[in-house]
């Protein structure tokens, strides 16, 4: 976004912003509309890149994606998309996606503290660890971050 001036700087600033409401507004105070208005709207960037890069964003997502189609990667895949990117994924995307998900599951089952134990049961599965890494992924992706 830096080597991107005026209006266009500006556009894109306003478009990162809309894709996520509630964590701008929780950046800039509630007030991120009159922020891109003015020249002050550039400091609100590290604070939102900053956000965008922790993966509790790709946590609180996997986790709302895997409630609401639970066992079902396929709908889980693509109704992360459809929240990220507005936007049902192609064939070969969700594909990849899922190929990801199953390779990233096994590394994490693979994992002491992702196995099934009965007296410390871990806090999330391998299938929705994997999940969130996948989510926190398209929240990093270019598509995500820059428009056409």
């Amino acid at each position: 976004l830096a080597d991107i001036v005026g209006d266009q700087h500006q556009r894109h600033v306003r478009i990162l912003l809309d894709r996520l409401p509630s964590s701008a507004q929780a950046v800039s105070g509630g007030h991120y509309e009159q922020l891109i208005e003015s020249a002050e709207f550039i400091s609100i960037l590290p604070k939102l890149a900053k956000l965008l890069s922790k993966t509790d964003l790709g946590e609180f997502l996997a986790d709302r994606v895997s409630d609401e189609h639970k066992g079902d990667l396929s709908a889980q895949v693509h109704r992360a998309w459809q929240l990220v990117y507005c936007r049902a994924p192609e064939e070969s995307e969700t594909q990849l996606a899922l190929q990801f998900l199953n390779d990233q599951a096994e590394l994490f089952a693979a994992q002491p503290q992702y196995r099934p134990d009965a007296k410390n049961p871990p806090k999330r599965s391998a299938e929705v660890e994997s999940l969130s890494v996948l989510c926190q992924m398209l929240f990093s992706s270019n598509e995500f971050l820059y428009i056409d």
